[in-house]
């Protein structure tokens, strides 16, 4: 749950002028995705008290980079089954296996609602084929079982 919530963080969105634009990198443009928020991010997890709150903001700054970089890349995304956001899917989920409590069924429900969403969200990165909605549910399986065993 904690981890989940840590996703509030994007709130700082609602100060950017627009409040969505597909390529704007969050990192160091919208002020809770700053670097030195970031190093502040890392002291809290690694405070036993706060772990769980600082792990989830790092995975949270962690994806945005990833996003970051594949926009640099002539935005590579949407092509074909496999692409650069079923990396992310796997490493998202890779951390919450990891670090959380969630149980597989959980893990399923929210990847099979997130999925099933993005047919409706009006966004370049959520248009994608059947093929690359099944590899991104398997990305996020293996991702979680092999962050829960590793």
């Amino acid at each position: 749950m904690t981890y989940g919530l840590t996703n509030l963080v994007d709130l700082d969105h609602v100060l950017a002028k627009p409040v969505y634009d597909p390529d704007r990198c969050s990192i160091n443009y919208h002020p809770l995705h700053s670097e030195y928020l970031i190093i502040g991010y890392s002291l809290l997890a690694l405070n036993q008290q706060t772990k769980d709150v600082g792990t989830g903001l790092l995975i949270h700054m962690g994806l945005d980079y990833i996003d970051c970089e594949m926009m640099k890349k002539n935005n590579l995304i949407q092509t074909g089954t496999f692409n650069m956001y079923t990396i992310s899917h796997f490493l998202f989920w890779y951390g919450i296996g990891k670090y959380s409590d969630l149980k597989t069924d959980e893990m399923f429900s929210i990847s099979m609602v997130w999925e099933a969403s993005e047919l409706k969200l009006p966004f370049k990165f959520a248009k994608e084929g059947w093929m690359n909605k099944s590899v991104d549910l398997i990305a996020n399986y293996l991702g979680f079982v092999s962050g829960r065993n590793g």
